[in-house]
């Protein structure tokens, strides 16, 4: 029969020891936890006619500023050529799409250069379908900073 004390590693609970110790260096180090969960907020959202070109989604600067911005699409799926996107001192920022995003889909986010990101509204370009009566619905949603 073994008459050692037991190793201070092991035993119930450690697992969860081992978790919280390495949770606190990660927090430590600066790298954010999961557990503080991205912050996505609807910035606007627009019906967009598939028999035209392009559409505005306005956005106030109430909302704050953002780090990056993605588009949701429901009911039909649209093509989208590109985006600009209007910050509130004016400057632009183009971003080529070149996707189709189904009915349910989302676009890849897009991050959102420079220090002053609070967005003004963003314009859509995306393929027509001619005499199209076809809607879809665009949510744009942004990731605060």
């Amino acid at each position: 029969m073994n008459s050692s004390p037991p190793r201070p590693d092991s035993g119930p609970g450690v697992p969860a020891r081992r978790r919280l110790a390495a949770a606190l260096a990660l927090v430590a180090a600066g790298v954010p936890l999961a557990a503080r969960a991205e912050r996505w907020i609807v910035l606007g959202r627009r019906e967009v006619n598939l028999g035209a070109d392009h559409d505005e989604i306005p956005v106030t600067s109430e909302r704050g500023k953002f780090r990056a911005i993605k588009l949701r699409v429901r009911e039909r799926g649209v093509q989208f050529a590109h985006m600009t996107v209007i910050f509130g001192n004016g400057r632009r920022f183009e971003v080529l799409l070149r996707d189709f995003i189904p009915a349910g889909g989302e676009s890849r986010i897009v991050d959102l250069p420079g220090s002053d990101r609070t967005v003004n509204r963003v314009i859509l370009r995306y393929t027509t379908r001619p005499g199209s009566a076809e809607r879809a619905e665009v949510v744009l949603w942004g990731l605060q900073d």
